[in-house]
């Protein structure tokens, strides 16, 4: 078989996105209308796969300095497999990737794969290829995963207590479409909880919701005209991901957050296979955040690994 690797360049969009659509563990990010957002700050160098003249494979990447990454600037990366994409075709993928840099003077991949959750079939062989190839498992995050087919069947103590507190304290639960209130909001929230700031200012955001108006949500629970709790939710084929959280004290409207993700969670037009709650890391560090952990079990939720791969 013959295989090549070429470049992303600009006037290839239509392609690039035709083949993102047949992945089978394609996202809405690796589109170029969300991975070009911040193009201004990531060098791209993103690569087609193919064998023969068929487009097999994505690779969704930048480089920085030395190194070729897939992809810091989003939530994971690797290999972007279609369906026909054969073992041999991603053992050829890295071996001409591997030639690449070596003519680019690239001296590492850093490549963080896509958990199994967003695939919609099996497709691990790349990391069978990097532990082949003598790559090593520089960092392991763990995410909380819930199978949406369990979810209403598991239950906790706490999840009743947070249930029944939650029914005390009246509320409306809506999608909502003013962005900006709601990014004043979260920043407050992740300032005084976190001392940190959302990885999206809301100029970007908003952009975004506008270029996938069906992928990311803004749902609120609200008081009057209040925003008591609100979450952002970013929905993909397999996945329904809780990507921003805000609720404020007193404890009440924490009882509200869990009320409105429970509505979310169980909301047949929201419907994905996988419930995604995201880390549970301290920002930096490979320091798993115990309680905030154990908050996500008790919601019904297992960990799945986030693997990062040199």
């Amino acid at each position: 078989m013959s295989h090549s690797l070429v470049a992303y360049l600009p006037e290839m969009k239509s392609k690039w996105n035709d083949a993102v659509k047949q992945a089978r563990n394609g996202h809405f990010m690796f589109l170029r209308d969300y991975m070009d957002y911040h193009s201004d700050r990531f060098n791209d160098a993103s690569f087609f796969l193919l064998r023969g003249n068929r487009v097999v494979a994505l690779l969704a990447a930048h480089i920085n300095d030395r190194d070729i990454l897939s992809h810091q600037g989003l939530s994971f990366g690797g290999w972007i497999q279609l369906p026909r994409c054969l073992h041999v075709d991603l053992k050829a993928g890295f071996r001409l990737l591997g030639e690449e840099m070596k003519r680019r003077q690239i001296q590492r991949l850093v490549y963080t794969p896509s958990p199994y959750p967003y695939h919609l079939e099996a497709c691990d062989d790349d990391l069978f290829l990097l532990k082949q190839s003598g790559a090593s498992l520089d960092q392991v995050k763990l995410s909380s995963f819930i199978p949406t087919a369990q979810f209403p069947e598991r239950k906790s103590e706490q999840r009743r207590r947070l249930r029944k507190a939650a029914e005390t304290s009246p509320c409306i639960i809506e999608e909502t479409a003013d962005v900006e209130l709601f990014w004043e909001h979260l920043c407050r929230f992740l300032a005084q909880r976190h001392q940190a700031s959302p990885v999206h200012s809301v100029a970007e955001i908003c952009l975004l919701k506008k270029r996938f108006p069906e992928n990311i949500r803004f749902f609120v629970c609200r008081q009057g005209e209040e925003f008591c709790a609100g979450e952002v939710i970013f929905l993909s084929q397999n996945v329904l991901r809780l990507q921003y959280t805000f609720y404020f004290e007193p404890t009440s409207q924490s009882y509200l957050n869990f009320r409105l993700q429970e509505s979310i969670c169980r909301n047949p037009d929201l419907h994905r296979p996988w419930i995604d709650l995201g880390t549970s890391m301290e920002p930096g560090t490979e320091n798993l955040m115990a309680q905030l952990h154990l908050n996500k079990e008790n919601f019904g939720a297992h960990s799945v690994l986030m693997q990062t791969w040199i």
